[in-house]
């Protein structure tokens, strides 16, 4: 799965391509994520759970602009891993955009 992000006041120069990167409007960020269809059953069928992190204890990391937060040092989980659900109907929840293509790699 590829993703981007761009500022919500930043216009998108070139037309969507089929990775996740966010486009823009005015005052909102959209965000869309992009998979090749021999991806999708897998999407749809897999069975995700998280761990809750103390956010207090990532930084965040990479230059010139951060694109993770991480931990120097062990974590504890908050508790146990909980389900995270239907991963399409998430992307929708989120008003993230899933593009299903033949292939990624060209982009």
């Amino acid at each position: 799965m590829a993703t981007l992000s761009t500022p919500p006041t930043t216009p998108s120069p070139n037309p969507p391509l089929p990775t996740s990167r966010p486009t823009t409007t005015a005052l909102t960020l959209h965000t869309e994520h992009a998979i090749e269809y021999d991806w999708l059953d897998r999407i749809q069928t897999a069975r995700l759970f998280a761990y809750r992190l103390p956010a207090r204890r990532f930084k965040p990391f990479g230059t010139p602009i951060p694109n993770a937060h991480v931990a120097t040092e062990p974590i504890e989980p908050l508790g146990p891993p909980e389900p995270v659900g239907n991963l399409l109907m998430l992307h929708e929840k989120a008003e993230i955009q899933l593009r299903v293509l033949n292939n990624l790699w060209p982009f």
